[in-house]
């Protein structure tokens, strides 16, 4: 039955429906096998604008901003040499693959109807070839700095863990130990710190005290990072912004650097001359009865 309500409710292209679908399955699976976790689509990652290894045009700032809702790239780029630059750049997208394909499909073409570049402010046709790139061409003016922006509906993953409220001594305490077990083993790019797991912990436990289930949501977005190293030297300014649903949310990732609240919802990372890692997945969590 559960294979049923994705298989026909994933062609109606509502995401609602489509979230509404996934906790019926997470309820079914409890019910039926004791399973306290299910998994949900798989991320597809993306992100970082590539280009062949270039020794003249520089990436002088990246901003970065992610949240569940939209991904916003900016980049500055300058063409160092005395040259005129004509190419063809592409936006790396992973073709979906797996069990969950069909799936990903529709989130595929969700993130290419939403894909919008900016240069110097002003659209650019960008156009998926293939079904790994969103492509189009860039001029870069000898000598000229020019301004770079991408913004798309990003392609999350996601789990859904159930807590049920607590019918006999020390069973909630228990389910719940199990939950936060399976969050160390499954999530482990995401570098779960023990604080944000006791936050987590405690506000889930402070809702199934009071007799009710308790769903602990996790979701992730990836982002390509690699692709800023195609470019001449480290990146001249970088920051990354990450932005929550709510603040009694919460966020994990495994990043080489310390991120600084601006919010209640918003985090921050500025660094000066930064070589990045080969991608970031950021995982939101988010604790409702």
């Amino acid at each position: 039955m559960a294979g049923n309500c994705l298989e026909s409710n994933i062609k109606q292209v509502n995401p609602l429906l489509v979230f509404a679908c996934l906790i019926f399955v997470a309820v079914t699976l409890y019910q039926g096998s004791a399973a306290l976790a299910n998994d949900t689509l798989v991320r597809i990652g993306a992100g970082g604008i590539t280009f062949v290894k270039s020794e003249d045009i520089r990436m002088l700032e990246e901003v970065l901003h992610i949240s569940m809702k939209q991904v916003k790239v900016k980049y500055r780029f300058v063409n160092e040499s005395d040259k005129d630059i004509h190419a063809t750049v592409a936006f790396p997208l992973p073709a979906p693959n797996g069990k969950f394909a069909e799936q990903m499909k529709w989130y595929i073409d969700r993130f290419k109807s939403s894909f919008v570049v900016l240069v110097n402010g002003n659209p650019v046709p960008a156009k998926s070839q293939n079904a790994d790139a969103v492509v189009w061409q860039q001029s870069f003016p000898a000598r000229k700095e020019i301004v770079v922006e991408h913004i798309y509906a990003p392609i999350p993953g996601g789990d859904i863990d159930i807590m049920p409220s607590m019918t006999e001594a020390g069973f909630f305490s228990r389910i719940r130990d199990r939950v936060f077990f399976y969050l160390l083993v499954s999530n482990s790019d995401g570098c779960l710190d023990s604080s944000t797991r006791r936050g987590i912990e405690n506000q889930a436990t402070s809702l199934g005290a009071s007799g009710s289930h308790v769903y602990l949501v996790t979701r992730h977005i990836e982002y390509i990072l690699g692709t800023g190293r195609n470019w001449k030297g480290p990146i001249g300014k970088f920051t990354l912004r990450i932005e929550k649903e709510a603040p009694e949310d919460f966020l994990s990732l495994c990043f080489p650097g310390k991120l600084n609240k601006v919010s209640s919802t918003l985090l921050e990372f500025v660094q000066n001359d930064f070589v990045p890692p080969d991608k970031l997945v950021v995982y939101f969590y988010t604790v409702r009865p």
